[in-house]
């Protein structure tokens, strides 16, 4: 029962650990889905943000180079009609001086009436009003710019004297105050940009000695429609004013987000990361960032990519991040390019905040649920190990019962002869044992021993056995003979059913007053016959079983028993026992354990009971443990051979 409880045990751990595995492994996969689908919603979130964050930077980096353009094409915006000198004789006189101008040295730009009217009286040419118009427009791009001058880009490398020049220069700078000289430099540096420009246009970043580094901003200013003179207004943005204005702002104090602005080639002309300026993303080492610069330059739309893994940009290690390019559209010419990074800790950090609580949940769940199936599998257990012990005791009350039966079978006396000395034991390999002997008297003085073996154990061998008890006694008082009564034993236990069972059988009939023993054996092992000082078994012609054939046939053998003879009957369960080298018993064993004298059939029990003990070493018995001792006080003096009788009728 035990045994069975144990397997049902180790059945409902193994289910519920199953069952434990399962809910571990569907928490798993469904926090793993939760996390994915997280992230990805969050990364979803991240890429519009940026992309709305780098869309509005590039706007704002075209509103900035629109505005001087605007600023600088105010000047160029005149009035379309050429004044008139004469007055008409309908019209009125006009405030608007004829032909105005500002004046700027050797040279003069149209201006429109309104600023002139703001500025002095009507007609008014002198150098002094041109002045104050560079002045206004200065100070509107100041903020912006850190240079504005006038170019006639014609001039600037013509073959004129330098006397000419001198007197009439082709650069003139507006602001701020005696910054001629920076104003030239950016003038003969650029001339070949210069010299191209037809409509407003902005210059990739380049150095300069007097103002660092910075782009240009051209606006052509003709003196009237249809001139062919390249007279430019030109403004110096400093790369610095870029950078203030919209990388920095891009750029926390944690360096999580950068940005940079590459030109048409997809050169770094700014950054945030001043060590990236003049790194070309088309030949970065890492093929994410070479891939959406391809793929921003090709398309001109914007683009962004997540790089999971870190990755160099020029000699810069970045974490992994998010990188969105978006082109800004300038004046004319191709667009440039603006870079915005972000690092992806920051989208794992928000959604590991929001992961940490369903990870909370989760554990929660399995730890419920590890609860709920350890203390289901112990109710079961519980449950179960309650009811087989239940049913061990119920079935060892039946056990004991059955025991007590098949002890209640056993002769409970000894036979009170003088002349005759018996003893025998049963030890059972479990509860209820196969072995069976008994004795008795017949009517006319002779004692009947019987001893046999019911194969298998249990209460099937407990029910044979007693059937076969049963039957030898009442056969017995009735035929008087062993052979006889095995033949009628057999026949009823042929007509029984108890399937794969058989039984074997020795029945030793004692007739005191004669000296002699009848025997008949029925598959069973002989008896031993010993004569004081060694035991050797009789001469009895082996039979069939009982219970296999019922036509099979029995004889009695009769033998003479010498003076003081004794008798052993025994089952094989002597003869199985093992030693812990595993080594058998046998007959061998059995024989060298009963040599000598002994004084009475229980002494006779004992030593051969003590010397099976000392063979097994505590080893569990094999099979039931059964033998019969008999020991005859007065026979006949001398021991006739071995001779056959024809089966005697009972008297």
């Amino acid at each position: 029962m035990e045994h069975k409880a144990k397997i049902f045990a180790r059945w409902v751990l193994t289910i519920h650990l199953l069952l434990l595995v399962l809910v571990i492994a569907m928490v798993f996969f469904a926090s793993k889905s939760v996390y994915e689908q997280a992230r990805q919603q969050a990364m979803d979130q991240a890429e519009g943000s940026q992309e709305l964050l780098a869309k509005q930077t590039a706007d704002g980096i075209k509103a900035f180079y629109d505005s001087i353009r605007d600023d600088l094409d105010l000047i160029h915006r005149a009035d379309d009609e050429e004044p008139s000198t004469q007055p008409s004789a309908t019209s009125q006189p006009t405030t608007r001086p004829a032909g105005s101008r500002i004046v700027l040295g050797p040279f003069s730009l149209p201006l429109p009436f309104r600023m002139l009217n703001e500025v002095g009286a009507a007609g008014q040419r002198d150098n002094r009003t041109g002045n104050m118009i560079g002045l206004l427009l200065w100070r509107q791009l100041d903020s912006r710019a850190s240079l504005l001058f006038a170019v006639d880009a014609d001039r600037l490398e013509s073959k004129e004297s330098a006397a000419s020049l001198a007197k009439n220069p082709a650069v003139r700078a507006i602001g701020p105050p005696g910054s001629h000289r920076a104003a030239k430099e950016v003038a003969l540096k650029m001339h070949g940009w210069l010299s191209k420009i037809d409509q407003p246009s902005v210059s990739t970043f380049q150095k300069f000695d007097e103002l660092g580094a910075g782009n240009v901003v051209c606006v052509p200013a003709p003196e009237r429609p249809g001139d062919k003179n390249r007279r430019l207004l030109v403004a110096f943005v400093p790369i610095e004013k870029v950078r203030g204005r919209f990388l920095d702002k891009l750029n926390p104090t944690d360096n999580s987000t950068a940005a940079t602005l590459a030109d048409e080639n997809m050169v770094t002309m700014v950054s945030s990361d001043a060590i990236l300026v003049g790194i070309n993303a088309l030949t970065a080492e890492d093929p994410h960032v070479r891939e959406l610069a391809q793929l921003t330059l090709d398309t001109k739309v914007p683009e962004t990519r997540a790089i999971e893994q870190p990755y160099r940009f020029g000699n810069v290690s970045r974490q992994p991040r998010m990188m969105t390019m978006v082109p800004v559209r300038l004046m004319s010419g191709k667009p440039w390019f603006l870079m915005v990074s972000s690092r992806l800790a920051q989208v794992d950090a928000v959604v590991n905040r929001l992961f940490t609580k369903a990870l909370y949940w989760a554990v929660f769940v399995v730890v419920a649920m590890t609860g709920i199936l350890v203390s289901t599998s112990i109710t079961m257990i519980r449950g179960r190990a309650r009811l087989e012990r239940a049913r061990h005791q119920v079935l060892k009350r039946e056990i004991d019962q059955a025991r007590e039966i098949q002890k209640a079978w056993l002769p409970s006396h000894k036979i009170t002869l003088p002349q005759l000395d018996i003893s025998a034991v049963n030890r059972p390999a479990n509860h209820i044992s196969g072995d069976f002997y008994n004795w008795f008297e017949l009517p006319d003085g002779r004692i009947v021993t019987t001893i046999g073996d019911v194969t298998g154990h249990g209460m099937s061998a407990a029910f044979l056995m007693a059937t076969t008890q049963l039957l030898v006694r009442t056969t017995m008082m009735r035929v008087g003979d062993p052979g006889r009564c095995m033949e009628e034993v057999n026949r009823q236990l042929c007509t029984q059913i108890f399937v794969g069972q058989f039984v074997t059988m020795l029945i030793v009939v004692l007739d005191l007053e004669r000296g002699e023993a009848q025997v008949a054996t029925a598959g069973h092992y002989p008896p031993l016959l010993g004569d004081g000082m060694n035991f050797k078994p009789l001469k009895v012609e082996p039979q069939l079983v009982l219970g296999v054939d019922a036509a099979a046939e029995y004889p009695t053998e009769e033998f003479v028993l010498p003076a003081g003879a004794s008798l052993l009957l025994y089952t094989d369960g002597v003869l199985d026992v093992e030693g812990p080298n595993g080594k058998r018993y046998g007959r061998k064993g059995l024989t060298e354990v009963v040599a000598g004298h002994f004084d009475s059939a229980r002494a006779l029990v004992d030593a051969l009971l003590a010397g099976v003990d000392r063979f097994r070493g505590g080893k569990d018995l094999p099979d039931d443990l059964t033998f019969v001792a008999i020991q005859l006080k007065t026979a006949p003096a001398a021991l006739k051979a071995p001779r056959k009788k024809e089966p005697i009728s009972p008297s």
